[in-house]
């Protein structure tokens, strides 16, 4: 039987597309091992989709001068042996990793141990982790092909893998379930685990200016949910609002328009569902990353890009309003999301990997 580590961390952006494809390799007969930090989201993910979960140590560089980078050294350097003694114990045939710190350690680990190695780069702009692993490991699979200029080595253009359950919902069912009515048009607003404070405050600002016949379903982020938590519905229709959605093929499956930010893993999962967009990128996001995401579902004819500083609840309405209110132009994004979203990404990842080990 073959054995595969995949190792990803921090954000459900890393995590939910490593989960895929390790599901994807178990159903494949592989055995598969997910490596992680202990005290992020990925435990509990993990060994929530009925993964073995192991961990491992590791620490976040910072690109300003600071004493925290000096410790970073101390946990990477920890975590380096900490992956050697895993793998040692483990003989995988196979490492990937997905994003996150602590792919670093647990992917040199593996290079210096003879074993082959992967990565998945979900982001249009890499991070500089997954510049400087590419020139190591054996392949790379990009979500975007504007990652290939920034990346070294072997590179294959995949997509982004999305969890299965991603648009296999009935409208109606997902309607349903959260309480929603049918026969009118949904926007979903979703801005990550986290929320998004500059989104949240323009859809709150925004609400006025909605057209009739529209009702609303927010993720908010358990930050911010207390705050809007009481807010009115939409013109008399429900808006259901939620710190976060643990069934979010349910919220994808009830939208006609999707208002998020643009992390990958959102991106390819609204492309996947056919759903319209409005893309609102984190104006902080690491190398700008979010905004290049945006761009490229707007260049795609999928979304509608707004950025954050300038916009308005009034000018989001605007936006809402222009996309939801036109059946018309509601089909053709739809037509166009399912074109970028494209081939089965973990899919294509599985026969890569195949590949790479027979």
């Amino acid at each position: 039987m073959k054995k595969a580590v995949i190792t990803s961390g921090g954000t459900g952006g890393h995590i939910y597309p490593a989960v895929a494809v390790a599901k994807l390799l178990s159903a494949e007969g592989w055995e598969t091992v997910f490596v992680g930090t202990a005290d992020g989201p990925e435990k509990g993910i993990a060994e929530g989709a009925g993964l073995r979960f192991l961990a491992v140590e590791s620490g976040k560089f910072y690109r300003r001068l600071t004493f925290k980078n000096i410790v970073s050294v101390y946990r990477v350097l920890k975590g380096l042996f900490g992956s050697l003694k895993l793998l040692r114990a483990e003989k995988p045939d196979l490492v990937i990793g997905f994003g996150g710190y602590v792919c670093a350690p647990a992917v040199l680990a593996a290079k210096m141990a003879g074993i082959k190695t992967a990565l998945h780069e979900q982001n249009a702009y890499p991070g500089l982790a997954n510049r400087l692993l590419s020139r190591i490991v054996d392949v790379t699979f990009m979500a975007f092909e504007g990652a290939k200029e920034k990346l070294h080595g072997r590179k294959v253009l995949t997509g982004l893998p999305v969890r299965g359950a991603i648009g296999s919902v009935e409208k109606d069912e997902a309607l349903l379930s959260l309480g929603l009515k049918a026969g009118i048009r949904t926007v979903a607003v979703i801005g990550g685990s986290q929320g998004g404070r500059g989104l949240n405050k323009a859809v709150a600002e925004a609400l006025p200016f909605i057209k009739e016949g529209i009702q609303l379903v927010w993720m908010t982020g358990r930050n911010e949910y207390k705050q809007y938590s009481l807010l009115p519905g939409v013109n008399g229709n429900p808006a259901v609002l939620s710190p976060f959605f643990e069934n979010i093929e349910n919220v994808y499956a009830a939208a006609d328009l999707a208002v998020i930010r643009a992390g990958a893993s959102t991106v390819f999962e609204v492309l996947k569902c056919g759903l319209p967009s409005v893309l609102v990128p984190f104006p902080y996001s690491a190398a700008d990353h979010q905004r290049v995401n945006a761009r490229f579902v707007s260049e795609g004819g999928a979304g509608l890009y707004l950025d954050e500083q300038g916009m308005t609840g009034k000018s989001l309405a605007e936006a809402i309003n222009g996309i939801i209110c036109d059946g018309r132009k509601i089909g053709e994004m739809s037509a166009a999301a399912k074109k970028l979203f494209g081939k089965d990404a973990g899919l294509e990842i599985l026969k890569e990997l195949k590949g790479l080990i027979c």
